[in-house]
């Protein structure tokens, strides 16, 4: 069984993904079937919110391809960890074409009952893409926003241990620091 349930994903993820066969879903699939991504808080709901999702991934880059590296099995679970490449020539969430080629690691998890696919877990490493799109820099780690914050914190704390030591020379208490 654990067998059947990994040829079943690979067959869905690469008729989807690498061919752009959208057929595959209604084949592999649940007509209840729960995709569950970073693209929206509410899951991609039956075969057509999957084919929904995946003609979005092969709009945006149309000549994807995905390489899969881990395929594990256990009763009704399949976990997937693969890589997708593409080139940004299309739309992606309002991104216009970049032109740049993308490699990005995901992560899935896929509940599988009676031979279909029921509900599918989708990780993916959004500020990676967002880098290799060149939206934010890749020298970035955190958005800057929050670097920011990090470094004013820094500052207010240094500040304050300043005033401290100041307040405490003109109390006549001893100065403790540099």
């Amino acid at each position: 069984m654990t067998n059947a349930n990994k040829q079943l994903v690979l067959r869905s993820l690469e008729g989807l993904f690498n061919d752009g066969n959208m057929a595959v879903a209604r084949e592999t699939c649940a007509a209840d079937v729960a995709l569950f991504t970073h693209a929206r808080p509410e899951p991609f709901r039956g075969p057509a919110g999957v084919i929904e999702f995946a003609q979005m991934i092969r709009t945006a880059f149309p000549d994807s391809r995905l390489t899969m590296h881990d395929l594990i099995a256990e009763d009704g679970c399949v976990a997937a960890r693969y890589t997708l490449r593409g080139t940004h020539r299309g739309s992606l969430a309002g991104l216009p074409a970049t032109g740049h080629e993308v490699a990005v690691d995901i992560h899935e998890l896929f509940h599988i009952e009676a031979g279909r696919l029921q509900e599918v877990w989708l990780k993916i490493d959004a500020m990676q893409v967002l880098q290799q799109l060149g939206v934010m820099p890749a020298s970035e780690s955190l958005p800057r926003p929050l670097i920011m914050m990090s470094r004013a914190r820094g500052r207010i704390a240094a500040m304050r241990e300043r005033m401290q030591r100041v307040a405490g020379a003109r109390l006549g208490r001893p100065v403790s620091g540099p």
